[in-house]
């Protein structure tokens, strides 16, 4: 399988030509296309399933008059190390572009596809892929939030995890890689249950879900019962008592002492208002019942904003932790992005005011 995706060039920063300039009058004075373009290709996985190798194309126009001009792209050779069925060949097509998505901060948008059949026949495949919006603008290499070269040496673990189907990871990944580049165009309120969805699919991942031991759960429960005043009471401590799982909010405050090795700068001492706000937003746009109304926890309209972003970049933060990025990598990438910032900055204004 063959791929060509949007902001590839970019994450690679892998260029097989080079320039020579005048520096006093300004002119470029040659250009050098290097003839051993495997030379500047990259194995980024290979496993028991499938390698993925990314290579360079270079196209020429004729040479006239004016003179001549040099493309160049980044494309991906995926192998599969056994025929797969075509929907399998998608599902992984999609897989890939989520994870440049996730590293470029822009949709990786498949620009061509093709698959080369069992009897050796190539064909080129036309689905249903997002498609990036005409007024994107196209980043620069030093605009790439998890570039490739700082993680050359991990990449192939990283991607292994990534692709992996199992876990909460995966329902994290899928959600926080397509909604943050905003081609759902999604209501505010929509967009934040989505989110809320993949943060608590992140704080589920590794906790302990049982609140108590199973026997200490049981005699409380039989105690409890056995002390109720009448029937009405019994029934309401049997109905509260069903289940011996912690709550959401205990399992949030678990998560964020557990990640605040790359959460505490940017959480700081807001934990306890961004989860008390989180839990009570949460309740009140998922349920839609009334059982939010009057809480005055419950966010809206800029502060909710503020509040889902910021949960998009703690999401983005735990993820690339657990995938395998370094940690002080990826905090140094959100200090110095002038848009992580303005979101860590704005929320920590909304949170302030629940601080008491």
């Amino acid at each position: 399988m063959e791929l060509s995706i949007a902001g590839l060039n970019e994450w690679a920063s892998i260029v097989p030509i080079t320039e020579k300039h005048d520096s006093e009058k300004w002119i470029q004075l040659t250009v050098s296309v290097e003839p051993d373009l495997e030379r500047y290709n990259r194995l980024l996985i290979d496993n028991d399933h499938l390698s993925i190798i990314l290579f360079h194309q270079l196209n020429c126009s004729s040479l006239s008059i004016k003179g001549t001009s040099i493309s160049h792209d980044c494309l991906l050779q995926v192998d599969f190390k056994e025929p797969r069925v075509f929907d399998e060949a998608i599902t992984t097509a999609h897989l890939i572009s989520r994870f440049f998505s996730f590293c470029n901060e822009s949709l990786a948008e498949i620009r061509s596809l093709s698959l080369v059949l069992e009897e050796g026949v190539e064909v080129s495949c036309y689905g249903p892929f997002p498609r990036a919006k005409d007024s994107e603008t196209k980043k620069d290499s030093h605009e790439i939030f998890l570039p490739f070269s700082p993680y050359e040496d991990e990449i192939q673990l990283i991607l292994e995890k990534w692709m992996s189907d199992s876990s909460a990871l995966a329902s994290a990944r899928d959600i926080i890689s397509s909604l943050e580049y905003d081609f759902w165009q999604m209501p505010l309120e929509l967009m934040f249950i989505s989110v809320a969805q993949a943060l608590e699919s992140l704080t589920k991942q590794t906790a302990v879900l049982q609140a108590l031991p199973d026997d200490v759960y049981k005699r409380y429960r039989r105690d409890s019962i056995a002390a109720a005043k009448d029937d009405d009471h019994k029934r309401w401590i049997e109905d509260k008592t069903q289940g011996n799982t912690k709550g959401q909010n205990r399992l949030l405050s678990e998560f964020l002492v557990e990640h605040d090795d790359v959460l505490g700068w940017v959480i700081g001492e807001n934990s306890k208002p961004f989860a008390r706000v989180h839990i009570a937003t949460r309740n009140g746009y998922t349920h839609r019942d009334g059982r939010g109304k009057g809480d005055n926890n419950v966010l809206h309209y800029e502060d909710l904003f503020w509040h889902t972003k910021m949960c998009v970049l703690i999401c983005k933060l735990v993820i690339a932790k657990q995938l395998g990025f370094d940690s002080d990598n990826v905090s140094a990438a959100i200090r110095n992005s002038s848009k992580w910032s303005n979101v860590i900055e704005r929320a920590k204004q909304v949170y302030s005011r629940f601080s008491n």
